[in-house]
């Protein structure tokens, strides 16, 4: 045999082989799904923002393993379709691990993608528990809603000693029904009683007939589990019908909520990931950096974002290597990592078990209240 014949079968066989380490010699591939364009593109920028700083300071430090990081933008255009898309122009891009999506509809359409692929995805913020099912290269760097749905109703029942319950559910959007169960479950089973279950469907704008019965309820507490749009409008229209109960949201109330709620949104409560005053030196640190570099904090994920990228160049760096699979058994079985966020540790479905954030809104600005672990 000719040894030119030799060499390119050696070639050839090494492709087979290390096939990501081959091609990827100079940088490691971190792609970032979310929306760029679409609905969520003025959110998710945010997200961005921290994977993004997480990515720059570790190339600072030389990298990971002496390899550069090279962020990759996989723009899902806010869409369970484009989630799709991304994922496979990932896999054509040989990415190593991918850090997202935000919504959990997006991440379980782009999971089996990744699975199949064999590429690390961590999502900072998809809590359907059904994602990290869809296999053992899904991991989440959040809790999921059935804990923040228990702990809600733990939290209005002990500790504000609210007995009485309406919840008001966005009857098209999973994530609000979902929650929304999660916390009547838990809330009947405490002692509290729920009055009334009340439905809207996705861009409603008149609520109010819904406030109206839920007035005539009237009970002690009102979970709404929407997004900010929604359960902003809501609240500002309960409180001008003379509505004096306390509401609750969960982590999809943000920042935004103000545009919508205004002044109304004073003494309530929702759940979290995240907030800046939580009291820890990694926190501080985070908060500190990400304000010197991009200003103003406007979401309450951005820190389980950076945390993401920092716990998957932990597990490369116990791996030793840039080989999927072991990276994969890196971060099952790295010790806890204290992120900014919380601590994290993955159990055997790619679960960590985290506090949930309370916030309470006082004087127009949030604050953190303290945090519950499940």
């Amino acid at each position: 045999m000719k040894p030119a014949k030799i060499t390119g079968i050696i070639f050839l066989m090494l492709m087979v082989v290390l096939p990501y380490a081959v091609k990827a010699a100079d940088t490691i591939k971190i792609g970032a799904l979310m929306g760029f364009t679409g609905a969520y593109r003025s959110s998710h920028i945010h997200t961005f923002r921290a994977i993004q700083m997480a990515v720059d300071e570790l190339n600072e430090k030389g990298g990971v393993l002496k390899h550069r990081i090279e962020l990759v933008k996989l723009d899902n255009k806010s869409s369970l379709l484009g989630s799709r898309q991304a994922a496979k122009t990932a896999v054509k891009k040989n990415i190593l691990a991918v850090i997202g999506a935000v919504r959990s509809s997006n991440s379980i359409a782009a999971a089996p993608i990744f699975q199949a692929a064999g590429i690390i995805m961590i999502t900072p913020t998809s809590t359907n528990p059904r994602v990290t099912l869809l296999g053992d290269y899904i991991f989440r760097t959040c809790y999921t809603d059935l804990t923040q749905g228990r702990v809600l109703a733990n939290f209005a029942f002990d500790e504000l000693s609210l007995k009485t319950a309406v919840v008001l559910t966005n009857a098209g959007n999973k994530y609000s029904m979902d929650l929304a169960g999660y916390f009547i479950d838990r809330f009947r089973a405490r002692g509290g009683r729920l009055l009334w279950e009340g439905d809207y469907l996705d861009r409603v704008s008149d609520f109010d007939l819904l406030i109206e019965k839920t007035k005539r309820m009237n009970p002690e507490v009102i979970f709404v589990p929407g997004y900010s749009q929604d359960a902003g409008q809501i609240v500002k229209k309960g409180r001008e019908l003379g509505i004096t109960a306390t509401f609750i949201g969960g982590d999809g109330w943000d920042e935004l909520i103000y545009r919508y709620a205004g002044n109304a949104i004073n003494n309530c409560f929702h759940s979290a990931f995240w907030h800046p005053d939580l009291p820890s030196k990694k926190n501080r640190v985070f908060v500190n950096h990400y304000r010197e570099k991009y200003g103003k904090i406007k979401r309450f994920d951005i820190a389980g974002a950076y945390d993401a990228v920092m716990v998957f160049s932990r597990a490369v760096k116990k791996a030793g290597c840039l080989e999927p699979f072991k990276i994969k058994l890196a971060m099952y079985s790295m010790d806890n990592y204290k992120g900014a966020s919380g601590n994290i540790k993955f159990d055997k479905n790619g679960d960590t078990t985290k506090p949930v954030v309370i916030i309470k809104y006082i004087n127009n600005q949030s604050f953190y209240l303290k945090s519950i672990l499940p």
